[in-house]
């Protein structure tokens, strides 16, 4: 299985694709999308880790995806 690497805007990211945070590769498991309370737009990103994170949802974020 060959895994492409690249830079993405965090709202095309898919459950199951690999993202780096802090240097190190999480899997997605879950995504949902969500405000700020200015009304700017996010998404939150569950890890299979159990973690979360909340992006801005115009952010860049480095991918790998199969």
């Amino acid at each position: 299985m060959a895994f492409v690497r690249k830079a993405a805007c965090v709202v095309r990211v898919w459950r199951g694709d690999l993202v780096c945070v802090h240097g190190t590769w999480h899997e997605v498991a879950t995504l949902r999308f969500d405000r700020y309370a200015s009304g700017g737009s996010a998404v939150v990103l569950t890890f299979t880790s159990g973690c979360s994170l909340r992006v801005p949802a115009d952010r860049l974020v480095r991918v790998y995806r199969s």
